[in-house]
């Protein structure tokens, strides 16, 4: 074999080596994504006054018509802080008070909810497969 054939060869097995780390970094930016997502979901799910706090909204007049500022503000003052990735918004149908947070992230989104009859649930969808995870959230009543 002369030495252009085994540049030649060289050059495909580097290449191939490159597109290998290409999808291991790949996969390792979706991991840590997904990660973030969890960790996020986990901090919110330990702060012992994310119950009473969305209690305590959901009993204030004109709850229904706070935004989403209005809302961080009054988690705020319980000491609950919902990250910036994720938009909040309440809702009202039937006598049911909610809250929902919505995650943002292309690869994982994620929908955290509490109700006054439901109380906490929470879905991540996983767009790299498309398979959904459901995460139900446990809450002190």
């Amino acid at each position: 074999m002369d030495i252009d054939a085994e540049q030649t060869d060289l050059c495909h097995y580097a290449q191939a080596h490159q597109q290998r780390i290409d999808h291991l970094r790949a996969r390792i930016d979706r991991s840590a994504r997904e990660l973030r997502v969890h960790e996020m979901i986990r901090d919110l799910a330990d702060n012992s006054q994310l119950p009473h706090a969305l209690r305590s909204l959901a009993k204030m007049p004109g709850a229904e018509l706070a935004t989403a500022r209005d809302v961080r503000v009054f988690l705020a003052e319980y000491g609950v802080s919902v990250p910036a990735e994720w938009d909040i918004k309440v809702e009202c149908a039937a006598g049911d008070f909610s809250v929902v947070a919505t995650n943002r992230d292309d690869w994982f989104p994620a929908n955290l909810s509490w109700s006054s009859s439901e109380s906490f649930n929470g879905r991540i969808t996983n767009n790299s497969r498309r398979v959904l995870q459901p995460a139900a959230l446990a809450a002190d009543a």
